[in-house]
């Protein structure tokens, strides 16, 4: 009996240490530092490694996330999405529902499209949407209440296997950079017509694209590509080993991801600095530039859009942080050792001495 309770005497301690010991992940928002409880680790940290001069919206497996010279922010960690697109101060993302945001997260209207199959969407004029098939080579066109208005199939018939679709609108075009047979194609918004708007010779295309000041930037596997609608196709940079999963540009600078990374390209002088790290399955990003100014001492200033933080909204910063040793600093530690060390005396007195 008495080994019995001298080994209970050593268990109980342990076990305290053990469970209590565990890394928790602390939520904070502005002005609570509470932590919020034991819970499975949802991402590794997140860690800004430079400032930049721009706001930048991401959504990955954590959801809605800002980045921007104040830090990394999640805004909102209940929706996903595949793609990301950012129109009049709103945010698009998801396909069922494709989800209409506020620049601060908060979710402002939810559409169900009635298509068959869904990979991406993308917002249209007159409140409308596209939404990218990449199981039948397909783009619907449905309205504000997710019915279908039309219907395109970009191919003569489906690819061989499931393949990336992203799309932009860009006039009265919408531009899909993946159609399976490594061409990227544009669907003429009033006609439904749709033709092959870039060949990519001896490169398949499967990735993401975006357009800034009459040029079209699009990734392959490993490499990014500029080109204008009539001029030849230019490798930007070779410099990527994995699929990149989202670019956006401002200005001279381009972003692009992977599924836990964030890049700056200099479209001046090509060179790469990666930004952020510690994310989880980055899926697209997308941006608010700023402006960038230089003082007369050259010292570079950012100008954020102001725009980025309405005054009839209010401002909650998320972040979540791993915290080693469980409960948070190293003295909630020492104070659970103290009662497990606590426990094992009174365990101790009670029974041997007692007796």
């Amino acid at each position: 009996m008495k080994g019995s309770i001298r080994i209970l005497s050593l268990l109980i301690p342990l076990t305290l240490l053990v469970v209590l010991g565990q890394p928790l992940y602390r939520t904070e928002a502005a002005g609570d530092t509470n932590v919020s409880g034991y819970h499975e680790p949802l991402q590794t940290e997140m860690r800004l490694l430079e400032r930049i001069p721009d706001i930048l919206y991401l959504i990955s497996k954590e959801g809605l996330i800002r980045v921007s010279e104040s830090g990394i922010e999640i805004l909102n960690g209940e929706i996903s999405g595949n793609t990301l697109t950012l129109v009049d101060h709103r945010i698009y993302t998801g396909c069922g529902p494709i989800y209409e945001l506020s620049l601060e997260g908060k979710i402002l209207r939810e559409i169900y499209p009635k298509a068959p199959y869904c990979v991406s969407t993308t917002p249209m004029p007159q409140d409308r949407f596209a939404v990218l098939d990449n199981k039948n080579d397909w783009v619907y066109v449905v309205d504000s209440n997710g019915s279908v208005l039309n219907g395109v199939n970009l191919t003569r018939e489906p690819g061989p296997s499931l393949q990336n679709m992203y799309g932009i609108v860009v006039g009265s075009k919408l531009v899909v950079s993946e159609d399976g047979e490594g061409r990227i194609v544009s669907v003429d918004l009033k006609t439904y017509e749709v033709s092959v708007f870039k060949g990519m010779s001896g490169d398949k295309f499967r990735g993401p694209i975006t357009y800034s000041n009459g040029v079209f930037y699009a990734c392959s596997s490993s490499k990014v590509y500029s080109f204008t609608e009539s001029g030849p196709v230019r490798i930007v940079t070779d410099r990527f080993f994995d699929n990149p999963t989202g670019i956006a540009v401002a200005g001279d600078r381009l972003y692009l991801t992977r599924s836990n990374e964030i890049y700056m390209i200099s479209l001046s002088d090509g060179s790469v600095r990666k930004i952020a790290e510690g994310f989880t399955g980055i899926r697209d990003i997308e941006i608010i530039p700023g402006e960038v100014v230089t003082t007369s001492i050259g010292q570079s200033v950012s100008k954020t859009e102001t725009a980025i933080k309405p005054a009839t909204t209010e401002v909650v910063t998320i972040t979540v942080e791993k915290v080693e040793g469980g409960w948070g600093s190293t003295l909630d530690s020492a104070l659970i050792a103290l009662i497990a060390l606590l426990a094992a005396i009174v365990i101790y007195l009670y029974y041997f001495k007692k007796r």
